[in-house]
């Protein structure tokens, strides 16, 4: 015979540092610096991409054809 129980954070977090165990934080708060850091990544690697596609074009072309663009 086994009920299914629960109890809430506070509750959980009690016990746990009775046992000299970690609190559990809420997630609530952490999952839009998550967001953020996804979107920052993410931003990131896209300017990365740009900055690698304009060195091969460059590196591609040589220095003659770099010069004739900007003169």
């Amino acid at each position: 015979m086994s009920m299914e129980e629960s109890i809430s954070l506070e509750e959980t977090n009690k016990i746990r540092i009775k046992l000299g165990l970690k609190p559990i934080s809420d997630d609530s708060a952490p999952t839009d610096d998550k967001d953020k850091q996804a979107e920052d990544n993410y931003a990131k690697r896209r300017e990365q991409e740009v900055k690698d596609r304009e060195s091969k074009y460059l590196s591609s072309q040589g220095p003659q054809s770099f010069l004739r663009r900007i003169i």
